[in-house]
């Protein structure tokens, strides 16, 4: 009987520890990583636009090089849509232009499919800078009750930040041809 007791004593404080991690944990996350081009940022902002394009550059495309990916709408038009479904590493999810600004910078919104629901948002920007381009690459997402507690054990800076950080290479690679 003790032990029964025992257990549910300890069984209760992990709950409680849970929650309360859950309500002081974090529930925003953004990133931002940068890279200066040697081309023009019109250049490197069509190699942005076109989600087409994107695919070339981005750093999970390599992942999984037989995925399946689609494409909707017009490139450089919000509405513009690029699809992708692959292996464990790359998932399922689709990600689509929201806005447009001077021809610099498209915002984009992702939805994650698989494998885990998710939702994010963030933009690309091509901006002059002493004669090259600076691209600007960010990420933002809410993360619900359960996924911030998980988020504390979890560092998704570094998780991501190399990931944005090749694709960036990949894109002034293509970019500076």
């Amino acid at each position: 009987m003790k032990t029964l007791k025992f257990t549910g004593i300890v069984f209760t404080a992990i709950a409680l520890v849970f929650i309360l991690i859950g309500f002081i944990a974090p529930k925003d996350f953004s990133m931002e990583r940068s890279i200066i081009i040697n081309s023009s940022p019109e250049e490197v902002y069509q190699n942005m636009c076109d989600l087409r394009k994107f695919h070339d550059w981005s750093p999970w495309s390599k992942l999984d090089p037989n995925s399946r990916v689609s494409y909707q709408g017009e490139a450089n038009t919000v509405g513009h849509i690029y699809k992708w479904e692959g292996n464990k590493q790359v998932g399922k999810g689709e990600m689509s232009i929201s806005k447009i600004e001077n021809g610099t910078t498209i915002y984009y919104h992702l939805n994650f499919i698989e494998p885990f629901a998710s939702q994010a948002d963030g933009l690309l920007k091509a901006e002059n800078s002493n004669g090259a381009t600076k691209a600007t690459w960010t990420f933002t997402t809410k993360f619900g009750f359960i996924e911030s507690v998980f988020m504390m054990f979890m560092n998704m800076e570094k998780m991501l930040g190399s990931d944005f950080e090749n694709g960036l290479k990949n894109l002034k690679q293509i970019s500076e041809k």
